[in-house]
């Protein structure tokens, strides 16, 4: 597997535009954080020294902030500007090394993926009547951007079909989480095309505009 794009992606930085602004940090560290795992993954050749790497953060996380070493500034911002991340980061870093598994995936190893890859939207969350919408519309951008980052084979058509299955109805959810609406809601047109990038015409830049606007 291999990724598309040595870029971010512009939608990330177009949502941060719709987030609250004491969420637009820890926003914009997941993200930055998001694509350094997948570059780990995606790129691995083996999957031992992904996993090493992977290990590495996980036994960060489960230190106190006090107690980690100096020297990795992504590290450091979230002891700083993130604080409480540690379980939701945990939870990213295994849905990643879900995907160092063999080709086929495990049954239910794309939903776990999705899953974990979504966790961190749920800090965000005021409101936990959304929790489940908040979780779904997540999972939807998940498997659309990872969809996103493959490139044509048989793993892409199996994440895009994991994704549609999530579509039916788009859940609403509250103005405060404006930035996940337009992510999910772009990732909901990228799978109907097959695992198209988020944000790459007109169209789409319309869509995103209209979303972060209105919310539908």
């Amino acid at each position: 597997m291999s990724p598309t794009e040595n870029t971010a992606p512009p939608e990330q930085a177009l949502a941060l535009n719709y987030a609250r602004p004491e969420l637009r940090k820890p926003l914009d560290l997941f993200f930055r954080f998001d694509d350094r795992l997948a570059r780990v993954v995606l790129l691995a050749t083996e999957p031992l020294p992904a996993q090493l790497r992977l290990a590495w953060w996980r036994e960060q996380f489960a230190k106190p902030v006090a107690d980690r070493p100096h020297g990795e500034p992504m590290l450091e911002e979230m002891g700083r500007d993130w604080p409480g991340c540690e379980r939701y980061c945990l939870a990213l870093v295994d849905g990643w090394e879900l995907l160092l598994q063999e080709f086929p995936l495990e049954k239910g190893a794309l939903d776990e993926f999705a899953a974990g890859r979504a966790a961190p939207f749920a800090s965000m969350q005021t409101d936990p009547a959304y929790s489940t919408a908040t979780e779904l519309c997540g999972k939807i951008w998940a498997l659309a951007d990872l969809a996103a980052k493959l490139s044509d084979g048989d793993l892409k058509r199996e994440v895009v079909g994991e994704g549609r299955v999530l579509l039916g109805n788009m859940p609403t959810l509250p103005r405060d989480m404006r930035f996940l609406t337009v992510l999910a809601g772009l990732g909901r047109r990228a799978l109907v095309k097959g695992g198209a990038p988020l944000l790459a015409d007109r169209a789409s830049v319309a869509v995103a505009l209209r979303l972060g606007l209105l919310g539908r």
